[in-house]
């Protein structure tokens, strides 16, 4: 299956000659330590920054390779830009933040699991515990309240949401791509990240 990835023609160029895409990486630990410092100050998700002073944006959707499934929503994403045809083996593990059925995995882990995994993992470190639990209840509400509407809300919460789910949750939580159509971009449909970038087959200039 194909896949399809926006880039400058430098970076396209870079990318064909050594046959390696590297993954957006952003530094999520900083990141969440400099949230649940301020947890307190907001009163809901969307008061959350979507950086900190010295800190890049944080990313749409996590870390990985980003990318589109159409190649006309890769050449709509940055016009002029050059593409690059991504092959990934299938089948693959897809979280898709439009199912249902994923997003119900993630309220229900909220309400249920996410104290007892916390405890566990920062050793009923009762202000580390209670921040990230304030956390868990505006992503549930980012959640019931339908995703709101708004890029910055649904960018830093996915993002962190993500993080939780792989850095807090016992349970694995390894899919190869993520995906989510965000509801304001009405540009390109659906963006795409790969997660694992041992499931790419092929690279190639379109």
């Amino acid at each position: 299956m194909d896949f399809f990835h926006s880039t400058s023609k430098k970076n396209a160029d870079k990318i064909l000659a050594q046959d390696w895409i590297n993954p957006t990486q952003y530094d999520f630990p900083h990141f969440m330590d400099k949230l649940l410092d301020n947890i307190n100050a907001y009163d809901s998700y969307t008061d959350f920054p979507d950086r900190w002073l010295g800190v890049p944006e944080i990313p749409w959707l996590g870390s990985g390779v980003y990318c589109f499934k159409f190649l006309d929503e890769a050449q709509a994403y940055i016009p002029s830009a050059a593409i690059i045809k991504i092959n990934v083996c299938t089948p693959f593990k897809e979280f898709d933040f439009d199912s249902p059925e994923d997003l119900m995995m993630i309220a229900n882990y909220l309400q249920n699991d996410f104290e007892e995994d916390l405890r566990d993992k920062f050793f009923d470190d009762d202000e580390i515990v209670n921040a990230y639990l304030l956390v868990g209840t505006f992503l549930l509400n980012f959640i019931m309240e339908g995703m709101d509407n708004n890029s910055k809300a649904q960018c830093v919460c996915l993002s962190i949401i993500l993080f939780i789910l792989v850095m807090i949750r016992k349970r694995s939580f390894k899919p190869d791509i993520v995906s989510y159509k965000f509801k304001l971009d009405s540009v390109v449909g659906k963006y795409y990240t790969i997660r694992k970038p041992e499931i790419i087959k092929g690279l190639a200039g379109v």
